[in-house]
C-alpha cells in the first residue's frame, strides 16, 4: 500500500483474533488478498454459516477430491480447534498457577490455624484472667481477630511493596506491563477474609474457656 495506488474497503471486521495475548496490534490491521505459496501445498479458509459448519467442511473435502484425485487432504481443523492449541500452553500455565496459589493458600490458612491454636494454648491463664475480670466470650473472640488483622496487615503492606517492586524491575527488565492497582486492594481484601475465616475456631475455642478453669492452669 503506497500513496499512488488506491484501495477499495470492502469491510470491517469486528473481532479478530491475533497470536499473542498482551498486544493490541490486532487493532491497527488489514486483510490484503494475495497468494503466498507454501511449497507444493496450498491452506484454505473457509467461512461458514452459523451451525453449518460441519455439513461445509464435508462438502469442501468433497469438492477438493473431485477437482483433483490425486490431492491429498491434510488435516482439517476449525477455528476453535487452532484456538484451542494456540493457547494450550497458556492454559495449561494458568492451571499450574492457578494449583499453586490455591496450594499456598491452604498452606497459609494451616499455619494461621497452627499459630492462632499455640496462642490460645499459651494464654490459658491470659484468658482466664480477662474473663474473671468481667471480659465476655465476644470479648475474647474479637480480642483473637483483632490481633490476626493486625498482623496480616502488617504483612500485606510488606507484600504489596514487595510486588510493586518486583513488578517495576519486570517491566524495565522485560517490558513486561504494570502491575494493575485493583490487584492489590483485591488481595488485601481476599488474605484478611482468609486470616479472620483460619483464626475464627482457635478464637471460638478461647472465647468458651471458663475462667475457674483457666485460673487454675499453669
Amino acid at each position: 500500500l503506497n500513496e499512488d495506488s488506491a484501495t477499495t474497503i470492502i469491510g470491517i471486521v469486528e473481532r479478530t483474533q491475533q497470536p499473542w495475548m498482551s498486544n493490541d496490534t490486532v487493532e491497527n490491521s488489514t486483510f490484503v488478498p494475495g497468494y503466498m505459496p507454501y511449497g507444493n501445498s496450498s491452506r484454505y479458509l473457509v467461512r461458514t454459516e452459523p451451525g453449518r459448519r460441519d455439513e461445509v467442511i464435508a462438502q469442501v473435502e468433497k469438492a477438493l477430491s473431485d477437482s483433483n484425485a490425486s490431492r491429498i487432504i491434510g488435516k482439517i481443523r476449525t477455528m476453535e480447534d487452532v484456538r484451542q492449541e494456540a493457547y494450550a500452553g497458556d492454559r495449561a500455565m494458568a492451571i499450574i498457577l492457578g494449583v499453586v496459589i490455591v496450594a499456598l493458600l491452604t498452606i497459609t490458612a494451616l499455619g494461621i490455624v497452627g499459630m492462632a491454636s499455640f496462642w490460645v494454648a499459651q494464654r490459658t491463664r491470659q484468658i482466664g484472667t480477662r474473663r474473671a475480670l468481667g471480659a465476655s466470650k465476644r470479648d475474647i473472640l474479637r480480642y483473637f481477630q483483632t490481633e490476626n488483622f493486625i498482623i496480616t496487615t502488617f504483612g500485606l503492606l510488606v507484600g504489596a511493596v514487595l510486588a510493586y517492586a518486583f513488578s517495576l524491575w519486570m517491566m524495565q527488565s522485560y517490558q513486561s506491563p504494570r502491575l494493575p492497582w485493583y490487584y492489590v486492594p483485591i488481595g488485601f481484601l481476599c488474605l484478611w477474609g482468609l486470616g479472620q475465616l483460619a483464626v475464627l475456631g482457635p478464637a471460638l475455642r478461647a472465647s468458651r474457656v471458663p475462667p475457674a478453669v483457666a485460673t487454675r492452669s499453669v
